[in-house]
């Protein structure tokens, strides 16, 4: 079955969907007069990106409110799969941008409601294929929820399988080109927790540069995503081809870009940017804990350490970069030389990281084990496999068995180049040696890794 024939947009809702695409939000809102289903979709849509762009909690507001309203008003007419569709979608849409403001329930109602709404339209036209397209994005996004948010999913009844879900996208292709472009701009918020999911999202961007290159919100997701997984590079080439380079969110990807490659002057000038035009409560922790370390590797500790006594005092934790930050506050800044490698590490920056390393003499036990975890990492992307095993080995004999994830994640990564090697009786022992470990950090990425050897191992 195909796309339905209205489900294509009006000349004027084109025209509005590619105004959206150049970033354009006040006059995409503008021309869409109309109370059609699509023309809600739309401008909620530009209401929710414009808010997430600039940063603005009162666009934020003001967009939520009117969604709502929207979607009230439609409620009024006869349920069709379309309809049922586009409620989710716009509901899905807030529900991430909620998410963000630190508003969980809201997101989580908001998920549950557009849940129920997919598999309700999935259930009376399975073979429509943007609700089997988004159920079975639904399916996977639920599953990646991170652990200590789970009970939330529980609470409003959301179930998944990532399996499900992936294989329902898989089912889903030749969709409308929009709702294909919307599906891999999704794709892009996740965080790929397995070689074949890093895989498919390597794709996602692909297609998006491909087939939608020459518009700003286009290279914002991907350059996005690419700072995500320590792509510096190639953010840094699709972000100076954007048109619109003084948004709040772009300045912070200049900020990242700036601060991956250790420009420590420019790095500071744009998170100090960011900070004065950023209006929401997201990035600000993170931002701060970042000028602490510029200022450090500058030699300026005063500000340093004031930066860093202000990050419980402003923003919100929602996010990952703004959770990591408040944690990070309460240690003590590494010494230049660790911090220089972890910042070139984290970006991905392999040859440079390692020279930093190697430089590095610990002096407590934890510090040698970051110290082999991170030398076996770099090894292996540069391709000493021997070096790398080595490095890996010491890291889980010296690593402590609680709080700690870089013993547990060595044996991982030795179990996993034991398979590539054919080796399944040593594959099978690391897999198991990296159960020894107990009250570490990323314990989503530990069991979606230990699932997706063990499932290989079988």
């Amino acid at each position: 079955m195909t796309f339905p024939p209205s489900c294509y947009f009006t000349s004027e809702q084109t025209k509005a969907y590619q105004l959206i695409l150049n970033l354009d939000f006040k006059e995409s809102i503008r021309i869409l007069k109309g109370e059609e289903l699509y023309n809600f979709q739309l401008k909620s849509l530009s209401y929710c990106l414009e808010a997430f762009i600039n940063c603005d909690k009162r666009k934020y507001q003001l967009g939520r409110r009117l969604a709502l309203k929207w979607l009230d008003t439609v409620s009024n007419s006869r349920e069709c799969e379309e309809k049922r569709f586009v409620k989710a979608l716009i509901k899905i849409h807030w529900a991430f941008l909620g998410s963000t403001y630190n508003e969980k329930v809201f997101a989580a109602l908001e998920m549950r409601q557009a849940y129920i709404l997919l598999k309700e339209n999935f259930q009376i036209y399975p073979h429509h294929k943007p609700t089997l397209l988004y159920y079975g994005l639904f399916n996977s996004f639920i599953s990646d929820i991170p652990e200590n948010y789970k009970w939330i999913a529980n609470a409003v009844g959301l179930r998944s399988s990532q399996q499900t879900g992936i294989s329902m996208v898989n089912s889903s292709k030749n969709c409308h080109q929009f709702i294909e472009m919307e599906k891999n701009a999704l794709m892009l918020l996740r965080k790929p927790q397995t070689e074949n999911e890093g895989y498919a999202i390597n794709k996602a961007c692909d297609y998006l540069m491909e087939m939608h290159g020459n518009d700003d919100l286009v290279r914002f997701i991907v350059s996005f995503y690419y700072l995500k997984n320590k792509n510096t590079h190639n953010a840094s080439i699709i972000l100076k081809s954007m048109k619109h380079t003084s948004l709040p969110m772009v300045v912070y990807q200049k900020a990242l870009i700036s601060y991956n490659n250790l420009e420590i002057d420019t790095a500071i000038f744009y998170f100090k940017k960011f900070n004065k035009i950023n209006k929401s409560e997201s990035f600000k922790k993170d931002g701060s804990l970042k000028l602490a370390y510029l200022y450090t590797l500058d030699g300026d500790t005063l500000q340093a350490r004031r930066y860093l006594s202000s990050i419980r005092k402003i923003g919100n934790d929602a996010i990952y970069a703004d959770k990591a930050s408040e944690k990070l506050s309460s240690q003590a800044i590494p010494d230049f030389l660790t911090l220089k490698s972890r910042i070139l590490f984290d970006a991905g920056n392999w040859v440079d990281a390692k020279r930093f390393l190697l430089l590095i003499k610990p002096v407590i036990a934890i510090q040698k084990t970051e110290l082999s975890y991170r030398l076996g990492k770099v090894e292996y992307e540069l391709g000493n496999r021997h070096k790398a095993i080595s490095y890996y080995k010491d890291c889980a004999k010296s690593c402590p068995k609680q709080k700690v994830y870089y013993g547990p994640f060595a044996c991982l990564n030795l179990a996993e180049i034991s398979l590539k090697e054919n080796d399944l009786i040593k594959a099978r022992a690391f897999l198991n040696s990296s159960k020894n470990f107990s009250g570490f950090d990323f314990q989503s990425t530990y069991k979606a890794k230990v699932a997706e050897l063990s499932k290989q191992l079988q």
